[in-house]
């Protein structure tokens, strides 16, 4: 095996992204890793064994590895493979949202022509970042990488074979209808009893349908507060606050300020 680059971002710190040529022939015996890994196949053709199921892969394949997963792999053709290596701490705590928690990605994606070139341009546009070696490379490059497994998991939650596709629909749900949804109603919509749906939802998403729902309200009442004009009052409605009292108090426990006195700050922050 020949390593083209290596300790790109360095895995004493959050990952390690390194590119590999694999001569014809050449195999890669049977190991797990203590992290999180992406392969992504450059060019070339081979066969992936990934936990005992065989895997052929070719340019543009992407192969999985959750910690401990046993994998190794045959070079049918000149293969050259990059590998993210992302440390499980980093990976779980930090490069993952709330909504891709709930999802699972496979053990290999194949991925169509258009998300093909985008996944392959956004790694070699890592990779060019770290050869110039400028200011913020290490700040860029962790960028591309948080949007690359962004992009895998968005391709998984729509891919009509993911068995994770309901989750996807209940967070689409909730996003274009969180300020009238009620649990009531979405355990119904998706037939689940109200308890049930409740404790799931807290054991996947860690925090319990009120909070996140209320979340989700804050969240939008301090972007249209920040970024527009609209009435306060008008804001309060939108995001589903029928109490004004109610919602000034939640907004300044929320960021310890109120709504008027966030704008007034925005104004005069522009005016600088």
């Amino acid at each position: 095996m020949y390593v083209y680059k290596s300790s790109l971002i360095g895995l004493g710190e959050k990952c390690d992204l390194r590119v590999s040529i694999h001569e014809n022939g050449s195999t890669e015996e049977l190991h797990r890793h203590e992290f999180v890994e992406f392969e992504l196949v450059l060019s070339g053709e081979g066969m992936q064994v990934i936990n005992g199921v065989n895997y052929p892969m070719r340019t543009g394949d992407i192969c999985f590895f959750n910690v401990n997963d046993k994998h190794s792999f045959y070079a049918e053709k000149d293969l050259t493979i990059l590998d993210l290596l992302i440390k499980p701490d980093y990976f779980y705590n930090e490069l993952l949202g709330q909504e891709q928690a709930l999802l699972e990605l496979p053990s290999f994606i194949r991925l169509l022509e258009k998300d093909k070139r985008a996944c392959l341009d956004m790694m070699r546009l890592a990779m060019e970042e770290y050869d110039k070696g400028q200011v913020g490379y290490r700040l860029i490059v962790n960028g591309y990488v948080q949007i690359f497994v962004a992009t895998l998991f968005r391709m998984a939650a729509y891919s009509s074979s993911n068995p994770y596709n309901e989750v996807n629909e209940i967070l689409t749900y909730l996003e274009n209808n969180f300020a009238t949804v009620k649990l009531s109603q979405i355990a119904k919509m998706f037939n689940y009893s109200e308890s049930y749906f409740s404790r799931l939802f807290k054991r996947r998403m860690g925090v319990s349908f009120s909070k996140y729902i209320a979340d989700k309200k804050m969240e939008k009442a301090i972007q249209l507060v920040t970024f527009t004009n609209e009435k306060i009052e008008n804001i309060c409605l939108k995001v589903g606050y029928r109490d004004k009292t109610q919602f000034y108090k939640t907004f300044r426990q929320y960021t310890g300020t109120t709504p008027q006195q966030m704008r007034e700050g925005r104004a005069r922050f522009s005016e600088l």
